[in-house]
């Protein structure tokens, strides 16, 4: 094949175009930027944790190893919001040229936030299994994989909210949103960590994917307005608040046999879906079929 194609090849006049590429450059920088901050939020906290805990480096070494074990099993939602962001920006990009894109997008993020919604109220309902996955003695943070859930999940929404100034050309805006964000991470690692132990770590995430959310909806609007159901997207957030509240507190003061509890839990994600099904049945269906 490449005997056959060496005609071709002689034929090409290879040029170089400095204005394209100075264009590539300044849409592309600022991502790298974007990119640096995303390692940041992602891997900082235990390397601080052992530094800032507030004991010898052995035992913060020790300490760090707890939260990373709970941070594991928060991971699959993770997967879950890098792997969608896999898939749905080369379907933005590919979608930018049609007239309904927009609404695309936002029936995208509706969709996201009912399928994440849904996985984290199976994680924390099954976590009493999902546990095992764990060795004894790396199960005390145990209570902070819903926290690293919601921050997770909030990851995956601000891919959906900052595709905006990719399509834009607005770069250099997301380049800030991610420092920001890398910023809030560090501050409440570091003045955090010495007060209340590992815990500052999974609040910290938390704290910083929603500012970069916020900060992500609160530019776009001005910029390159999609019309997302913000109101019942947030209604969702907050049902799946309110199970998670209520099986944490279940499982604090209600003794109960485990396939009790894992068979109330089910229930509980089944009458989530249910809400979802009876609020946007047209929606879902639409999003189902293509």
């Amino acid at each position: 094949t490449l005997l056959l194609l060496l005609p071709t090849f002689y034929k090409i006049r290879l040029q170089f175009d400095g204005a394209l590429w100075r264009r590539m450059v300044r849409w592309a920088f600022p991502l790298v930027i974007v990119g640096l901050a995303g390692v940041v939020n992602q891997s900082i906290a235990v390397p601080l944790q052992k530094w800032r805990l507030g004991q010898d480096v052995m035992d913060n070494l020790a300490q760090a190893g707890v939260y990373a074990a709970a941070a594991k099993l928060a991971l699959l939602m993770n997967l879950f919001a890098v792997a969608f962001n896999f898939a749905a920006e080369p379907f933005f990009f590919s979608h930018a040229e049609r007239a309904d894109a927009r609404t695309i997008y936002s029936d995208v993020a509706h969709a996201f936030t009912i399928a994440a919604c849904t996985l984290l109220l199976a994680l924390t309902g099954w976590i009493e299994l999902v546990q095992y996955l764990l060795g004894a003695d790396f199960r005390a943070a145990i209570h902070l994989v819903p926290v690293l859930l919601f921050a997770y999940l909030m990851l995956g929404l601000y891919y959906n909210f900052s595709i905006w100034y990719k399509l834009s050309d607005h770069t250099w805006y997301g380049a800030w949103i991610a420092a920001g964000g890398a910023v809030v991470t560090f501050a409440i690692n570091w003045f955090l960590l010495p007060q209340t132990g590992y815990a500052a770590s999974a609040w910290a995430a938390l704290a910083c994917y929603t500012f970069m959310n916020a900060a992500c909806l609160l530019l776009g609007r001005k910029l390159f307005p999609v019309p997302y159901r913000l109101r019942r997207m947030a209604a969702y957030l907050l049902i799946t608040l309110a199970l998670v509240a209520l099986m944490q507190w279940g499982r604090a003061t209600w003794p109960m046999a485990l396939p009790w509890r894992l068979t109330l839990h089910s229930a509980l994600v089944v009458l989530f879906l249910a809400t979802a099904w009876w609020t946007d049945r047209p929606a879902l269906l639409r999003y189902w079929k293509g």
